[in-house]
């Protein structure tokens, strides 16, 4: 049998596949998978993937979750939903296209369950080219912070609009539905 060996908290035995794992996140000694064993190899790497994670949650640092929505998209599509899970204490950062030169702009979110998440930044990103370009699209970027100690879901509304009166509303939107928790 070919194994994946480490000082390890998680360990998982395939039999049939032929493939041994055991990980952890420090010591790795040595990585075998015989090229014939597809299922087991992807086993592997579904299993490398849930180490990773955890071993990101043991460095003590804040999860963090992205959600990137270029101007192409919101142009093919343009209501967007997403949905995210982060933990309590993690961080969601959100990044929406947007062009000021447009007179479009991002109104001020809607946070549905406060107590879930709060906005603790927002700003506007002028596009990276080394030559400025009149009416190139930039983003805008919020970042949120779980700040739940229980499961809960919350939902995030952005809306792009025109803000004077008798200019467009609600051209784009996204609905982002978080879950804060396990």
């Amino acid at each position: 049998m070919h194994t994946f060996a480490t000082e390890s908290r998680l360990e998982s035995r395939l039999g049939a596949s032929g493939v041994g794992v055991r990980l952890g996140c420090s010591d790795w000694k040595h990585a075998m998978v015989s090229p014939g064993r597809h299922v087991g190899a992807l086993l592997v790497i579904a299993s490398l993937a849930v180490v990773s994670f955890a071993c990101v949650a043991q460095t003590g640092k804040p999860q963090q979750v992205d959600v990137t929505i270029s101007c192409e998209e919101l142009q093919r599509q343009h209501r967007q939903a997403r949905s995210v899970t982060v933990a309590g204490g993690g961080v969601v950062e959100v990044t929406l296209c947007s062009n000021a030169s447009t007179g479009y702009q991002w109104e001020p979110v809607v946070i549905i369950d406060q107590a879930a998440l709060s906005l603790s930044d927002h700003q506007y990103v002028a596009p990276q080219s080394g030559t400025p370009v009149v009416g190139a699209a930039g983003v805008e970027r919020w970042r949120f912070d779980a700040i739940a100690s229980d499961t809960r879901t919350t939902t995030v509304d952005f809306h792009y609009s025109q803000p004077w009166s008798g200019g467009t509303k609600n051209a784009w939107s996204l609905t982002l539905t978080v879950r804060v928790g396990a």
